[in-house]
């Protein structure tokens, strides 16, 4: 996941993962409504650990 999003019904998932899922259905993969790109908005929450467990990752990949 690269680029968190959240919709209105608290759902998260990754921006590009969630666009392709709307063009084709329209709707929330989870629950089924009606759903929108404009609809969601950033997990700017999940981002910043998103950033963070990356960053250890790659840190440690450098140690070995």
């Amino acid at each position: 996941m690269q680029d968190p999003v959240r919709t209105p019904s608290g759902h998260v998932f990754d921006r590009e993962a969630l666009i392709d899922a709307i063009e084709h259905t329209g709707r929330d993969p989870i629950d089924g409504s009606t759903l929108r790109i404009e609809d969601v908005v950033p997990a700017a929450d999940l981002a910043e650990k998103l950033r963070v467990y990356h960053f250890q990752r790659l840190m440690g990949v450098r140690r070995l």
